[in-house]
């Protein structure tokens, strides 16, 4: 009797110890029904618990994917909308050319005009 007594002390030393992790440690004679569902629903709430944590694991991994995804989002669309204000400013320095090549050839269409008048002129006085 007296080594069950060490035994059972021994055990319930472990479980105290342990914060009353697991009561299927305890020796059967322990182990009254109530002991067996609080046991019973411990190991449900751990498994529960195990699922959860790995739920939140995958949640916090696939927030980093979409994270690091609108990252590369943001800088392409920065680097889509640099493009575009680069091909306006193209667009507004090649109009600029175009409309200085009008004005000269406007100029020179003027200088040819004055220069036939003044070759009409020239002819009539000789």
């Amino acid at each position: 009797m007296t080594r069950f007594f060490f035994e059972t002390k021994k055990f319930m030393n472990k479980i105290i110890n342990s914060q009353f992790e697991d009561l299927e440690h305890l020796p059967p004679e322990l182990l009254n029904e109530r002991n067996k569902l609080l046991s019973a629903n411990i190991r449900e709430k751990e498994t529960k618990k195990r699922e959860l944590e790995k739920d939140l694991q995958e949640q916090k991994e696939r927030l980093k994917v979409l994270k690091d995804h609108l990252k590369n989002v943001e800088s392409e669309i920065l680097q889509t909308q640099q493009i575009k204000e680069a091909k306006e400013a193209e667009i507004q320095t090649e109009d600029h050319l175009r409309q200085l090549a009008e004005r000269e050839i406007g100029r020179f269409r003027d200088e040819i005009k004055k220069n036939e008048k003044h070759v009409t002129e020239i002819q009539e006085r000789v």
